[in-house]
């Protein structure tokens, strides 16, 4: 028989019956349900779920227990359904009771002081595993990428030598084609995946998204809901915990299992004290026995309340609905999406780092070529290199040059342009004018430059500042603000030196230029006294000068090219 015409069948029955024959047959019909048992305290609610048909499922419980059912529904003007579920939910709330005692008061509607104190306990767990989250959420893609060199460590390698443009050589010319190349390479790689590198790679990024949510909880809002009336007891209403309870229950009722390798990575990763661009210094096996062993006893806390707190029943009983479902686990599957871009990230800094040592190898070629130098110049003193692990000059490169300039070609060239000016008949005075002027300016920078220097020695006014505050160890917001204010005034006067310096470089150049009669321009003319100049030292002396004056065009354009190289470092 169809349960249409069950229905109807009954009510047929009931409609030619009193109220006091149909009130005598429910209690009949009550009597032998209760006696015969009811099957919803056989099914377990793991069998319901967001699209089960009670009324469907209610065709396997027994005949006495559809007509108690069906005849409460006529009596209280609720639906079969509804009556249904309502037994449902409290055989759930029997089943805690039973089996879960101490946790709930279901008829109160209460969660209980023995529910606080596992909260706490869980609340602990989020706390051990909270500062290596923390660092984890810096930068997601980071971790990810860090987590593939010690999970799929071959593969990483791989990938880092393809991410690599220093595998090309500094006097490489920089083209788009090669950057493409790399890119089109390091992305066949990860496509390539082996299938035992990504068996490794989900299960730890599907664990440590669980942790990111789980630390994430709101432990200490939902702890204050409770009260504590008396002495270590503790209730909190369901209509309280109501709009928290549910992203506890989904999480819990979804708990992962965490991988050993996600435990070392996540150890490891913490105590690298940065976001890692350079893997090439990774160690192979770096554990802490202590900090697994207490890990794996804070993942036993959480299966055991898992186990102990039954969240996705007590749910059900909490917000009054069957079927209650936590939602599925997500916010994972972006994962190769982020490790993806982490990988363009680092190649894209690299690319920038080597472009800029290019550039660096090319200007060290020149300064080869033009001044017989191995190396950048460097200022004698560099307060700033030993405080705090180190802070950054932002002209450190002119500054070293002008240096080296002003102690090694300065001297020479001031003698060579001062007998230039003295024994020199010019035969445009404007040009001696201006030669002049140029002649006390670059003599004037050589002073002041010689100055700057001081003040950078120990006993010089910045240097004093420097080494009061590395004599402190600690960095605090203060001191930072006076080296702050330190380090600007010196970058904002090596710029201006820097500015000054090739405006003189150029004014005596074009000067020297009209001399020697290397370009024709009418502003500048030679001397008359050209040819007998320092007698019979006259060749060599203009051999000195026309030195002397590639010397000046050459610093002039090297510092040029300098400012913006620095400016991307």
């Amino acid at each position: 028989m169809s349960y249409e015409d069950t229905t109807d069948t009954f009510d047929r029955l009931v409609l030619g019956i009193s109220d006091d024959e149909r009130k005598q047959l429910l209690d009949r019909v009550k009597s032998d349900g209760t006696e015969s048992g009811r099957a919803e305290d056989r099914v377990s609610v793991n069998d319901i779920d967001d699209t089960t048909d009670l009324i469907v499922r209610l065709r396997s419980e027994s005949i006495f227990y559809r007509i108690y059912l069906w005849l409460k529904a006529l009596f209280t003007n609720a639906s079969v359904e509804v009556l249904y579920s309502e037994d449902l939910i409290n055989a759930v709330g029997r089943h805690i009771d039973h089996n879960f005692p101490g946790l709930i008061d279901r008829k109160h509607g209460y969660l209980l002081t023995i529910f606080y104190h596992k909260f706490e306990e869980l609340r602990n767990v989020a706390g051990f595993f909270r500062p290596y989250i923390d660092k984890v959420e810096q930068d997601p893609g980071a971790f990810y990428v860090y987590l593939g060199s010690v999970g799929m460590s071959e593969s990483h390698k791989a990938i880092d030598e393809a991410a690599n443009p220093y595998s090309l050589p500094l006097t490489k010319e920089a083209t788009s084609e090669a950057r493409l190349s790399m890119l089109r390479h390091m992305d066949q790689l990860m496509k390539d995946l082996p299938s035992n590198d990504r068996a490794v790679m989900y299960p730890a990024v599907r664990a440590v998204e669980w942790l990111r949510h789980f630390v994430n909880l709101p432990f200490k809002h939902f702890l204050a809901l409770f009260t504590n009336i008396v002495a270590d007891s503790y209730s909190c209403t369901f209509s309280d915990a109501d709009n928290m309870f549910a992203d506890f229950a989904n999480c819990i009722c979804n708990v992962q299992t965490i991988p050993e390798i996600l435990l070392k990575t996540l150890y490891i990763y913490s105590g690298s004290g940065k976001i890692p661009d350079d893997f090439n210094d990774i160690p192979e096996a770096v554990e802490d026995e202590e900090f697994l062993q207490k890990a794996s006893a804070q993942i036993s806390m959480i299966h055991m309340f898992s186990n102990t707190v039954p969240m996705k029943d007590i749910s059900c009983v909490l917000y009054q609905n069957i079927r209650w479902q936590p939602l599925p686990f997500g916010g994972h599957e972006d994962w190769f999406v982020k490790y993806k871009a982490q990988w363009k990230k680092i190649f894209d800094q690299r690319w920038k780092s080597w472009l800029t040592d290019c550039k660096k190898q090319r200007m060290l070629d020149q300064l080869k070529l033009d001044f017989k130098l191995e190396s950048f110049p460097e200022l004698p003193y560099r307060p700033w290199s030993a405080l705090w692990g180190g802070m950054k000059f932002n002209h450190e490169l002119t500054a070293g040059f002008l240096y080296w300039f002003f102690n090694a070609k300065f001297p020479e060239s001031f003698r060579l342009l001062r007998t230039l000016l003295v024994e020199g008949v010019f035969l445009n005075k404007d040009n001696r004018q201006e030669f002049s002027n140029g002649l006390d300016e670059y003599s004037k920078m050589s002073l002041e430059f010689e100055s700057f220097i001081e003040r950078l020695s120990p006993r010089g006014s910045a240097g004093i500042v420097f080494e009061k505050l590395a004599s402190r160890k600690m960095q605090t917001i203060q001191g930072q603000n006076k080296v702050d204010s330190v380090m600007l005034g010196m970058e904002s006067e090596i710029s201006s030196l820097e500015l000054d310096f090739c405006a003189v470089c150029r004014k005596i150049e074009l000067i020297l230029n009209g001399i020697l009669s290397l370009k024709k321009d009418t502003r500048y003319d030679t001397l008359q006294n050209i040819s007998t100049i320092q007698g019979s030292e006259n060749k060599k002396f203009i051999a000195a000068i026309a030195a002397l004056q590639h010397s000046l065009h050459s610093a002039a354009a090297f510092l040029n090219d300098l400012e913006p190289l620095e400016n991307s470092f």
